[in-house]
């Protein structure tokens, strides 16, 4: 399992004032799952200051591997800004110890103009509705776009409109958070 305090791979976009960002978590166990844990996106300005922060709700079957997408990281005017995500060993806050939907997220593909990030989902939850983020990669592996969206009850398939920021070919990753 991927030890609590331990950075995460992580890049970001910045829109004006605020952060678009994924992260990659990997369950390096393969018998143990990742139980609720919070993945915390903090960014910080030149000064070392932490000027913004997001937390997402992580869970993760034995050897299993993720793409959180966080987006609308207030940040205000900070320059420059420098991002981390660390799993934290702390409780769930809150409003976010909910356990995760059970869905599971197949076939995601990036357009070849980048313009979209679309799948299918399996679902064996009757919730009403739950959130998709998705982010999408050039082909150096650099952060292109992020895009959300809420799936209803019996919707089984998505697109999620991007505006890349930098050219393809792309690859995609998608997180139900």
């Amino acid at each position: 399992i991927l030890a609590a305090g331990r950075p995460a791979s992580c890049s970001a976009i910045r829109h004006g004032s605020s952060l678009s960002a994924a992260a990659g978590v990997v369950n390096q166990s393969q018998d143990e799952p990742l139980t609720p844990t919070q993945l915390v996106f903090v960014a910080h300005d030149a000064t070392g200051r932490i000027v913004g922060r997001q937390a997402k709700v992580v869970t993760l079957e034995p050897g299993k591997s993720t793409t959180v997408v966080a987006d609308g990281i207030d940040i205000g005017s900070a320059r420059p800004v420098t991002l981390e995500a660390k799993l934290t060993d702390g409780p769930v806050e809150p409003e976010r110890r909910a356990e995760p939907t059970p869905v599971e997220i197949l076939d995601v593909r990036a357009t070849s103009d980048g313009r979209a990030v679309t799948g299918r989902v399996d679902v064996r939850s009757d919730r009403p509705a739950f959130q998709i983020g998705c982010a999408m990669f050039d082909g150096d592996g650099e952060l292109a776009a992020v895009g959300f969206t809420t799936l209803r009850a019996g919707e089984r398939s998505f697109s999620i409109p991007t505006r890349p920021v930098r050219s393809g070919p792309y690859d995609a990753s998608c997180f139900v958070g």
